[in-house]
Order: C-alpha cells, then structure tokens, then sequence
C-alpha cells in the first residue's frame, strides 16, 4: 500500500494521510506528563519521547547505522558530510525513520568525520545530523570510545579502564575532555530556528558482554552503574546538554531474563529508553529458537518500560553479528523477523528497531542492496524481502513519520520534575582500598540534604560528609582500621533530604592496604605507655625521660657506664598500654633512633619480642647497620646519626605487649639517644602470582562477589559460588551451577591478562561432578585464537583432570580448522572459559587448582618453526582454479573478474577511474593464514597511468591496520610488490586481506592485474630479488611516498610557470640559460617516472617557445656569425617542429593557443546552456 501511494505522489496531504492506515490495535495517545533522565529536556527532546510512546501498538520505526554515509552504491565522495544519498533509499525508495551515527565519527575514524581533527569531525557530524532531521529522520548516536588508560581502541580490555576514569581516578580528566566533544556536537545540532534537535544517545552499550572495556569482565555493576550516572550527570548538569534521551542498551542473554538485564541499570532517573542488542547466527539465520528468544526479550522490555515510564526499542539487531554474506541466505529473514515480533502482543509495542551498518564486504552488511548503478553483479538476493518489510504497514520508514513528531501535541507535554535523589560515588561495593586513606563520595541531585553521613560497620559512631562545590559531591576522607586489612567491611551511608526522607546505602569494601596504622607514638607531649626494662649488659644509672628536641618530642635514653668494648648492647623497652586487638592487629614495627656522633663507629640494629616470648627475636641481623652508613642530622647545633627500621613481626596468639630492644655493637653511649615515631602497622602483601595458575579460588577473601565479578557469563545462566566442602586443597573450591536453556550453552570466562605458559603441555585442573547428558568446554585464547578441547559428563567424576594442549582446536567459529597451538603462541595465553552445552537442563560442576603443566607423558607442544616445509603451501592466490571470492569494499572500481590473458595465465582484474581523490580497497573473503610467515609479494600490472599500491592487513580484536608502505605502481611492465611481514602485530589473528590502490597520475580509465600472491620461501627469496632487478623495477626505488612524490611535481610546476613568465613579461632574456633550466627541469621530472600531462605540455610548450625564439635570434645575427657549430650543439635538445604543440605551419602564433581553445570551449558551453534553456521551456509548455 505505500508503494502504491509514493508512486501516486498526488499530494503531500494526501500521501501522509493514506501512508497511515489504521492499525488493528486502538491508538495510543500522547501522555500529558512524561518522566525523562533530563526535566529539562528540549521541546524538540520531549516531543520526540511524547511521539515514540504514543506509536506504540500502531508501527515499528526501522533504523539503518550510518544511513547516509556508508553503502555498496553510494556514489558520492567521502567524507559524505551531510549527504542525501542512502543505501535504503536506493533499495526500498525511502529513508530509514531514523538514522545512526556513533561517537567514532567525533573521533574522526569513521564519515563524516576526518581522521586527526575533531573539530571538523564535529562539525561534518553536525551538519549529517542536521540533514537528517531536515529529510524528516530522527538521530541515533553510540558510542565506541578509545580506551583512556591504555591508548588503545575499545575492544582493548586491558588497564582497568573505568576504575581509572571514575571520579578519583588518574585519567578522570580525560575521559571529561571526551565527554566535552559530545556535548560540543550536542549545542551544535540546531534547526534552522535554532531550535536544539533531539539524540537518542547510547551510552556503554553491550556492557553484559566482554568484548569492550566497560564490559562484565571487566566492570562491576556497580562501577557500570557510576560510569553511566556520571555520563548522564556530567552532559546534562555540569555541559548543559539537555536535547539527548538516554538509552541504557545490555547485550542480549538467556531470553527474558529480568535479573540479568537489571543487573547493571542505573536507575530510572537516568534512562529514557530501554533497548537490547540481539544478532542472529548466519549459521541457521532465522531460527524459531532465535526468534522465540527475541520476541521474549522484547516482551520483556515492554513489561518494564511500561512499568517504568520509558520506552522499549531493540537497539541493535542483525542477520547476524557480522552481517549477511552475498548468497546462501535466508530468503525471507526480514519478514520472518517483523512477523513474528508483529504478531506477539507485547513485542509488538517497540518503538524501533535498528541495524548496522554497511560498511562493505566482506562481512559488514546489514541491510540488502539494489544494485541502482549496476557495478554490484546484481541485486542482493534478501533485496525482494527487505522490500516486503518496507511495504508491511505496520514497519515505518521516513515517509510514515514524517512531520508526525514535533508537533503542538507533543511539544506541549509537561516534564515532571525530578524527584531528590542520591547515590554513593565512591567507593563503590566491591572496591578495593589500597591505601591508608580513602575518599567518600557521596552524590545528591535535586535536593539540598539536612545532612549526610556514614557509619562503619562494628561501630555506632556517626560522621558526617561536607559539600564539595568543585567537585558537586559531599566528601569525607576515611581511614580504615588496621583491623579490616585482608578482609571486608561494610559502610553505610544516609542522606537526610529535606522533606524528611531518608536514603541508605551500604557499600561493602574489600582493604588490602600495604599498610595501615595500628598506633603511633610519637612522643610529643609524653612518654607514657612506654616502659623502661633495663639494659644489658646491666647499668646501674640508665633511664628514660621525655625531651624536647626543636620543639619536636622525643624519647630520651640515657644509658650509664655501657662497656664500648661490649658487642651486645641491648637497650630495653616495653609498649604496655596496647589492648588485645591492638597486639593483634600488629605485623610491622617500625621506629627512629638518634645518636650522636660520639655513639663511634660500631653498629646498631632494633629487635621486636612479644612478651611473654622472650626466646623469639623479630629482626635481627636483618636491621643491622653500620653507624657510618647512617644520614647525619643537625638538632640544636649537634650532628646526629639517623637510624630508621622496619621490623616484620606478626604478632601470635596470647601475647600481652611488644618489647622493642634497641642493640648496639661497641658504641659509646656516654651521650643519649633518642627514639622517635615508634609505629605500629598491619601491613598487607599479596602471594606472588604464579603465571601458570588460572585459579585456585583462595584469593576472593571468601566473598561470593568478589568471584562473580572476575567472571562474565555467556549464554544461558551460569551461578559461581565458593565451596569449603567441595575442593581439591586449601579453603575454597568453586560450585559452577549451569542451566541450559533457550541459548544451548552456558559459560563464564575470566581474563588473565597476558601469561606465558610456553614451558607448558597441558591444562589441568580438579573436577568433580555426577551424570549429565551435557559436555565440558575448555576454551583457552591462546595467541589471539580460542582453542577448545571436549569433555563428556556422562558418567560420575571425581579427581584430576589433564588435558594436553596438542587436543585443543580453534573454536569453529574461528574458522581456521588448520591452526594449531605452538610454543610461541603459548607466549600469549588472555583467557580462560568454561562452558557447558547439550540437551537442556541444569547440572553443578565442582572445579578446584586450575592451572597449566607441564606433563613429561603427555605429547609437547610443537616450536613455532617444528613444521614440515612440504606441509607449507607458499602460493596463496594464483588463480588457475577460476575462484574469485574478491570483492571491491571501497572506491569506485567495477568487480573483480578472472581474466585468462593475465600475467601468468588466469589473473584477478579491475578497471578503475585515474582519479587522485578516489581509495581503492580490494579484499578477500578467503584471509590467508600468515602466522610465522616472514614475507608476502604480489606481482601486479597497471595500463595507464601511475597508482600507489600497498597490500594490507586487518588483525586482532581491534581490526589493527598494517600495510607494506606506498609502492609506485606505472604503467606498463609487471612489477612485484613485496611485503615484510616482521612489524605486523597480532598476525595469526588476520581479520580481513587485501589491497589499498591510490591513483596519482594519468586520465580515464585503467585495468589492474593481480597474480601469484606468494609467501616467501628462504630457499626462493635470492631468485625473487633476482627477478626484481633484472624484469621489474626494484620496489624499493618505486616506494616513495605518494606524499613526497605530489611535493616534487608541484615543485616542477611551479618552476615551468615562473620560466613560462619571465618568457611572456622580461624582455632581454638569456635564451640559453633558460633553456638549460629547461633542459634541468625536464630531466628531474623523467626521473620521477610519472606521466603527468600538464607538465608534458608546459614542457613542450616551452621548448617550442624557445625554439622559435633561437630562429629569430639565428636570423638576426645571419651573416655576422659563423660560430654555426655552437648554433647547432644548443638545438639539440629541442624538439623538431613536427613534434612541437604549435609547429611554424600553424595559422596561429603559439601565444595565443591557450586563448584560443578557451575561446572555443567558452562557446562551446555558451551553446549548449542556450539549448538545455530551450528544452526546457519546450517541456514547460507541453505541461
């Protein structure tokens, strides 16, 4: 029906009227008041939630990423700032309704935005969004932001990202700084009324997932949940952005589970929307079991946007996670999807649903293509069925909304206002204090609080928090007791608003501070608490008394008649006002000893007992100093040694106070000394970490928490929990409770960073479990591969459980069945998983002392370079076999075709247009395996012009770009291109291969031949260097950047302009020295090598020009010269008249070519306007 009523095109009321019909379910209309994350939010922001929650039940809005600047038939030039042209409007004949973009533009890695300079990037971005609107759409923007602590991109998990972007943390302000480019975009996407434009913004997406770095595996929730907050907090309140609705937008998990979703949401006042990220498998694409789970999920988002006033939407959804390929697929995905979430009564009630975008092939296409300008082969085969699911009145396209959103209706909704609300800031539950001091944070919005406060745990004492007007949060510095090192504690925090309500908080807190104060004397007013216990050997006049050293208090002691000869001098002291805890809580002592310099020249330690042990001696010989080794300080106008020592000394059980004993070895101590800062600690260390150990659950301090936290989950429901009756040694094993449900398998995975274990064989581990009708997956990502290996449960187990590496294969869905585990991979080992698959149910696996072995009865793992030579295959493409699975992604280029007139037989060949502005990218779905390889070459063929060639590579996670450097491809001659592969990181993890091509000089179309795409044999590389030098340009000599290339044909340019000048305006000229300036120039541009037509024709012209002028020159001094020899040498290197541009048979002098082709043209153009002016008033009038 709206195909019919877009071709009718009647009128603009006639088609908004009929392009709506009615819906079978009653309308919703718009709400008179709305609750929003901002009460401020723009009219325009406000209209827009009013709209997308009065549609609910009539249609479902479809939304296509990057409508309007990526696509397979898009034609116009990157970076396509604010244009009109669309995939989806080639292949259904309308835009999308709404249109995405990501913060990935801002940043200037993705259109419009330009690499390196964000300001522009924001304002191409702007100025797509603001097209956008004008073309009727409404604006998605997410987000994929760099990783700020480490420098790398958002897939790089590493460095603890949010604890150090967090408030307090060292990259705090630079992750504001990124923040401040967002809400620059936001006040520059006005109307032309400069009315503000509304963003459906969406923030930390996926973030049940693992693969970002605010993702489960390495974010809390609770840190999930400050980060959102403060992104929401920070836009909104500190940047005044109030024209973005905030989406919250979790990865999708076991359908229709509400507790997962929920798990890391941060409050309704800060979400508008409510969305979920769902791909389907390309595997068995269109599955009831897929689409039953997302009609599910949905089901569920509608249940609580409608219990919570938001609005449900499925955010991202797909053929699959990386798109659809270009055959062999579902033929009616689309409209199989769109029914079934139709014909369900609540998922029917999303407001949108979007997809990714097409960035190109090989496997990021999301929306089916037409082929409008017929370089595509043809139409995709899902294009008959995307079509279908435009023309389904309940989907709704541009056409269905527009001039629907912003009207009185919605506009005039009120916002409520925002209600007080408060949060903890920081800590957050589930930190961990490392230091002696921590700062609370505590957040309030809306409200100005009679007074917050916090109490810890064990204690009744109240403290109280104060306002930070420089940070917004009410602060307080807390010290934590000594007796919380190496365990918990709970903090609670109240804020008393001003209505009377009360907020409370409990945050609990894991300390594992290096060391904490137990008790300090530091003798500033009194000695009391210390006790005097003699000396030995013993003397009859020693004491000690408190003194004052530059106001500064000290402990004097004063020793009498102390042999100097005696080498143990032991000076006694006893701590006798601690109570239990406090000895208790006592593993480090610590003090400052002075002494004079007449003390000599002997030695000095300190010893620690805990009475009544009096045999047990912590800190001898390991404190022992010599006296000249010792600062020297200045008091009063006397030198002093400085003596300062740390004692471990864990306190045992029973012991009634500390002895400190301060032991000199022949010193003279006629004179005092005096002790200062004796101090009390309980330190904390860590065991060492042993490399090879995944876990042995021993370090989560018995917290059930703290052990989910290390573990994301995949798939269906998996509980981890910390077992003291099942395990293998030590306290705790762990209980793994597994569900299998609606996703076939469950798993949790945790990451260990970056572990060699290339002097291992083997995983091993305690296993101990009853009868299952399911499986055991070990997944280990080993070099960048995940590898598994297979276990049944079938039958009861109970013990140790080995698994030799040489078992493990990459997982399927790595598609490289050849690669295998080598010593240099096991250099790289990031993760370890269990999962576990078959027939659904639920099943506890008790696992314990997970670690990696080495085995001498197991087989060892190969070296990197243990491979037979014959098992290598050094041809990747020569294509004989007449396979072509290579496709252009980028540039203006026709298909690749195999050719039989190629270089060496079958060859892979394009044609192309010589455009200087044009970026040719050419890839293959068949990515080669390039681990351990050393080089890669290709030999290629240009037929006109010149072209920068380079091969690439696309690796890791992250899809890190490598390439072999700029190669001057010119035409003629088959030259080969060779790549060292030695720089390439991540190379056994290859995403995508292929080529880059650059046009640099030449006109029209050209042809490119590709052929023997080879790895590098030692035993061939002298030939292939051979072969280079004597049929082919060396590479190196055809490698200069296209950069400098560019500089150095201006530079010739500019020179043949200022000769062409001086020849038209000086008179009096030297003839030959301009034409050995000519003569230079000529040269320096044949060595160059590319042929670059206006240079040729300056160059001839002047040639020309100097020629005629030496004729005239000979006439004039004909008769009066017979230096004839001399004439003829200086005309040697001019051209013959047949040869020149204007030769003397021309009808018009030379000077005046240029003018009179300009005349010619400017006619010629005069004309044909005088005609298309004509035509149209002929069509005018038949109208």
């Amino acid at each position: 029906m709206k195909k019919i009523i877009s071709c009718l095109s009647i009128s603009l009321i006639f088609i908004s009227f009929l392009s709506h019909p009615m819906a079978s379910t009653p309308s919703v209309h718009a709400a008179t008041t709305i609750h929003l994350a901002d009460s401020q939010a723009s009219n325009y922001t406000k209209a827009l939630f009013s709209y997308l929650q009065s549609t609910s039940g009539q249609h479902i809005l479809f939304g296509h990423q990057h409508a309007t600047d990526e696509g397979l038939t898009l034609t116009n030039d990157p970076p396509r700032v604010a244009s009109e042209q669309s995939e989806v409007l080639n292949a259904v004949g309308d835009y999308p309704a709404i249109f995405g973009w990501d913060t990935l533009s801002i940043d200037g890695f993705e259109k419009p935005g330009i690499e390196g300079d964000v300001p522009q990037s924001i304002d191409n971005l702007a100025a797509s969004m603001k097209k956008a609107h004008e073309l009727g759409g409404v604006i998605v923007l997410s987000m994929h932001p760099m990783n700020f602590a480490t420098g790398g991109d958002f897939y790089d998990t590493s460095g603890e990202t949010v604890t150090h972007i967090l408030p307090g943390g060292k990259h705090h302000n630079d992750f504001t700084a990124w923040l401040d480019n967002i809400a620059t975009l936001a006040h520059k996407v006005k109307d032309e009324n400069g009315e503000s434009i509304p963003i459906i913004f969406r923030p930390f997406h996926e973030q049940t997932g693992a693969w970002f770095w605010w993702g489960a595996h390495q974010t809390t929730p609770e840190q999930y949940k400050a980060l959102f907050r403060f992104t929401v907090e920070y836009l909104r309140d500190t940047k005044d952005v109030h024209n973005f609705l905030y989406v919250f937008s979790p990865g999708a998990g076991p359908a229709g589970d509400v507790e997962r979703y929920l798990e890391t949401y941060p409050g309704d006042e800060y979400v508008d929307i409510l969305g979920i990220d769902n791909y389907d498998s390309p595997d068995n694409a269109g599955s009831d079991e897929w689409i039953n789970g997302l009609v599910t999920d949905l089901a569920m988002l509608v249940d609580l946007a409608d219990e919570r006033g938001k609005i449900p939407a499925l955010t991202e959804f797909g053929y699959s996670a990386s798109g659809m390929s270009e055959t062999d697929v579902t033929l009616d995905w689309f409209t199989r999807v769109f029914g079934a979430i139709k014909d369900h009564p609540k998922a029917r009630n999303i407001a949108y649903m979007q997809t990714w975008a097409n960035f190109g092939w090989p496997d990021n296409v999301f929306v089916p293509y037409k082929d409008v300008n017929g370089d595509l082969g043809g139409d995709h085969e899902l294009l008959p069925d995307f079509q279908a699911f435009e023309a389904d009145d309940y989907s709704a396209f541009r056409n269905q909304i527009q001039n629907q959103i912003y009207t009185d209706e919605h506009i005039a909704v009120d916002v409520a206002d925002s209600q007080p609300n408060a949060y903890v800031v920081s800590p957050l539950s589930g930190s961990f204090i490392i230091s002696n001091e921590e700062t609370l944070r505590v957040r309030v919005n809306h409200d100005t609080p009679e007074k917050v406060t916090y109490t810890v745990e064990g204690s009744d004492t109240t403290h109280e928090l104060t306002y930070n007007p420089e940070t917004n949060y009410y602060e307080a510095t807390w010290r934590p007791a000594a007796k919380f090192n190496g365990s918990s504690t709970n903090l609670t925090f109240q804020v008393t608003h001003r209505n009377g309500s009360v907020y409370e908080e409990s945050v609990k807190v894991f300390v594992k501070a290096s060391n904490l104060p137990v008790k300090i004397y530091t003798f500033d007013e009194k000695i009391d608490g210390v006790q005097f216990n003699g000396t030995y050997p013993e003397t009859d006049s020693s004491n000690i008394d408190h003194l004052l050293l530059e106001e500064d208090g000290k402990l004097r002691f004063q020793v009498g008649d102390m042999p100097v000869e005696e080498t143990w001098q032991e000076l006694k002291l006893e701590l006798t006002d601690l109570t239990s805890d406090e000895i208790q809580q006592t593993n480090q002592v610590s003090l400052e000893v002075l002494l004079p310099t007449s003390a000599g020249d002997g030695t000095i330690q300190a010893v620690v007992q805990y009475p009544d042990d009096w045999d047990t001696k912590y800190g001898m010989s390991e404190t022992i100093q010599p006296l000249e080794e010792l600062e020297e300080v200045v008091i009063n106008g006397a030198v002093y040694k400085k003596y300062e020592a740390s004692i471990h000394a864990p306190s045992p059980e029973g012991a009634r106070s500390i002895a400190i004993s301060i032991v000199g070895s022949q010193l003279d101590f006629s004179n005092p000394i005096y002790i200062d800062n004796i101090r009390l600690d309980n330190t904390f260390a860590e065991e060492p970490a042993n490399p090879l150990l995944v876990d042995n659950f021993e370090s989560y301090l018995g917290d059930q928490t703290l052990l989910s936290n290390a573990y994301s989950s995949n798939g269906d429901k998996v509980t981890l929990s910390l077992t003291t009756d099942q395990k293998n040694n030590g306290e705790y094993g762990l209980a793994y409770d597994f569900t299998i449900a609606s996703m076939g398998y469950s798993g949790r995975q945790t990451s260990l960073g970056n572990r060699d274990w290339s002097e291992t064989n083997a995983i091993q581990f305690w296993l101990k479990h009853e009868e299952y009708p399911n499986d055991l997956t070990i997944q280990i990502q080993i070099g960048g591969v995940s590898f598994e290996a297979y276990r049944p449960l079938n039958k009861d187990f109970n013990g140790i459980v080995t698994i030799p590496f040489t078992e493990f294969e990459p997982a399927p869905w790595e598609n490289k069945p050849n690669v295998i585990i080598d010593k240099d991979k096991l250099t790289n080992v990031t993760q370890f998983s269990i999962y576990t698959g078959g027939e659904q149910g639920e099943g506890t696996l008790y696992f314990d002392d997970i670690l990696a072995v080495h085995d001498a009865s197991l087989p060892e793992v190969p070296g990197a370079d243990d491979s037979p030579e014959t098992e290598r295959e050094p041809i990747l493409f020569d294509f004989e076999d007449g396979h072509n699975d290579w496709s252009i992604v980028g540039g203006d280029a026709t298909e690749p075709i195999i050719t039989n007139d190629g270089i060496n037989s079958s060859s892979l060949q394009f044609s192309f247009e010589l455009n200087p502005e044009d970026k040719i990218e050419l890839t293959t779905a068949s990515i080669p395996t390039l681990f351990n390889e050393d080089e890669i070459s290709a030999k290629l063929r240009l037929s006109a012009g010149s072209v920068i060639a380079k091969l690439f590579v696309k690796t890791g996670e992250d899809w890190s770009w490598y390439d072999s450097g700029d190669f001057l491809l010119k035409s003629g001659d088959v030259q080969t291109l060779t790549w060292s592969l030695e720089n390439v990181n991540n190379v056994e993890h290859i995403q995508a291969f292929g080529f880059e091509f650059i046009p640099v000089d030449g006109d029209g179309t050209a042809l490119i031949t590709i052929d023997d795409i080879t790895l590098n044999l030692e035993d061939q590389e002298e030939s292939v260097e051979e072969d280079d030098e004597t049929d082919n340009p060396s590479p190196d000599n055809n490698q200069e950047p296209e950069k400098e290339l560019k500089e150095k044909l201006s530079q010739l340019e500019n020179r043949l302009a200022d000769l062409e000048n001086k020849l038209t305006n000086e008179d009096n000229l030297d003839i030959n020295k301009i034409k050995e300036e000519l003569k230079n120039i000529r040269n320096e541009y044949e060595m160059i090598g590319i042929e670059k037509a206006n240079i040729i024709k300056q160059l001839e012209f002047l040639e020309d020009q100097l020629n005629m002028a030496s004729k005239e020159t000979d006439k004039g001094n004909k008769g009066t010269s017979n230096n004839s020899d001399d004439a003829d040498s200086k005309s040697k290197d001019v051209p013959d008249n047949d040869s020149a541009i204007d030769g003397p048979n021309n009808k018009l002098p030379n000077t005046s070519t240029s003018m009179w082709n300009y005349l010619l043209i400017g006619s010629a153009l005069f004309l044909i306007g005088l005609c298309s002016m004509y035509l149209m008033r002929i069509k005018r009038l038949e109208r």
